[in-house]
Formats: C-alpha cells, sequence, structure tokens
C-alpha cells in the first residue's frame, strides 16, 4: 500500500499543493486582494505626492529667517488641511503615523522647540475629531522619528 518515497518527492508535492492552494485563494479573494494592494499603492503615492508639493508650497521666508512663530503657524495650518485629506482617505491608525512621521519632516525644528508640546496636542485632537483615530504618548514619539 505505501511505497517509499523520497524527500525530494515530498517537497515537491508539498510545494505543489501550496501553489494550488494560495491560487484557490487568491482566485476566491481576488477582489479584496486587487483593492487593498491598490489602496497601498495609493497610500504610498499620494503621501509622497501630497508632503513633495506641500514642501514647495511652504513659506519660504519663514523658513530662510528660520522664525519659529511663522513656522508653528505653517505648521499649524497644514495639520488642519492635512487631517481634511486624511478623512476623505480613511486611513487607518498605523498608515497615518507612517504619513504623519513624512510630514514632520518639514518641520523638524519645531521637534526641540517649545510649540511641539501645543502641535502634538493640535494632531492629537484633530486626529480624534476629524479622523476617530486616537493618538497615545507612544504614537507621538513615532511621529517626530522620521
Amino acid at each position: 500500500m505505501f511505497y517509499s518515497i523520497t524527500w525530494k518527492e515530498f517537497i515537491e508535492f508539498i510545494l505543489f499543493s501550496l501553489v494550488v492552494y494560495y491560487a484557490i485563494i487568491g482566485w476566491i479573494y481576488r477582489k479584496e486582494i486587487t483593492q487593498w494592494l491598490i489602496r497601498k499603492k495609493n497610500i504610498l503615492i499620494s503621501s509622497s505626492v501630497l508632503f513633495q508639493s506641500d514642501e514647495l508650497n511652504i513659506n519660504k521666508e519663514a523658513l530662510s529667517r528660520n522664525d519659529n512663530t511663522n513656522l508653528f503657524d505653517t505648521c499649524l495650518n497644514e495639520i488642519t488641511t492635512f487631517f481634511e485629506e486624511a478623512k476623505s482617505r480613511k486611513w487607518v491608525k498605523q498608515e497615518m503615523i507612517y504619513s504623519l512621521q513624512i510630514f514632520f519632516k518639514k518641520y523638524n525644528s519645531l521637534k526641540n522647540s517649545s510649540d511641539k508640546e501645543t502641535v502634538e496636542k493640535v494632531t492629537t485632537s484633530l486626529s480624534r475629531d476629524i479622523c476617530s483615530i486616537h493618538l497615545c504618548e507612544d504614537d507621538l514619539k513615532q511621529l517626530w522619528l522620521g
């Protein structure tokens, strides 16, 4: 009844079975997989395009004079715009944190200023009120790491 099989035949059978299994699963869930891939692609593209275009729109005089007040005001205005955009995209928490890390790279000088706490409070309240995403203390620390 049982024939002796080699390890090579066994591994080939397992690999073939896995390929068939995942092909069937992929076929069954192809719409969900396609939507997920498009969503991931759009998030990466839109966040990079969004932040590249925002970098060009930053008030250059404020940056050249290194005036933290103007930089702080610009940051707050852009944070509000950022969350309005994020609301329409319906991001999950990790996607928002990643995008905020990219956003805060532009305002790295605020990281060590007295305005950092205010920016974090505004970010926390806007994410909660506009996007229904609650950011904890650890999440806020991650924002400035990017």
